[in-house]
């Protein structure tokens, strides 16, 4: 079962961050007695459920606006430009945003078409949509305006340009 799962999750010459297991008959349930014979650390972050990537999303979202507080929600040059501003005046607040803008692309990616991207059960769901856009867009005059290099590079492009076919 370890096996199985590790191959799942194994990424792929960058094209792949992790994988998603179906449980059709419930064999999971079993997924502690397994590995009961493995250590704790060794079997960390084998596997998650999907509610806690559905949970992860919504976190990082609220943390990466906890950054950005100060900055007006809006797409004018003047607010991104404050962003970058905040961002670039605090070397922690600068790497903690770069840090949890990937983990939360590679997390909107994982979780493909579910109703908590795009809102189908209520309004919390939707405004994680429009933050995820306008935190993604932060992050494109970012790389653009500091680092100076394209917003998507070697696989980045992947989950950008599917980001980006959603978001339009």
């Amino acid at each position: 079962m370890l096996q199985a799962i590790a191959r799942t999750n194994r990424p792929f010459n960058d094209l792949k961050e992790a994988g998603i297991v179906i449980d059709y008959i419930g064999i999971l349930k079993e997924y502690k007695k397994a590995l009961e014979m493995y250590s704790k650390e060794d079997i960390k972050g084998a596997l998650f459920s999907y509610d806690s990537v559905k949970d992860e999303f919504g976190l990082l979202i609220i943390e990466i606006l906890e950054i950005l507080k100060e900055v007006p929600k809006n797409y004018e040059r003047e607010t991104l430009l404050k962003a970058i501003e905040i961002l670039t005046s605090d070397e922690v607040k600068e790497k903690d945003f770069i840090e949890k803008y990937k983990q939360l692309r590679k997390t909107f990616e994982l979780l493909g078409p579910d109703d908590i991207k795009v809102g189908a059960y209520g309004h919390t769901p939707l405004h994680f949509f429009e933050d995820y856009k306008w935190v993604s867009a932060i992050y494109a005059y970012y790389m653009k305006i500091v680092t100076q290099t394209p917003v998507y590079e070697g696989y980045i492009q992947k989950y950008y340009d599917k980001t980006m076919r959603f978001i339009h």
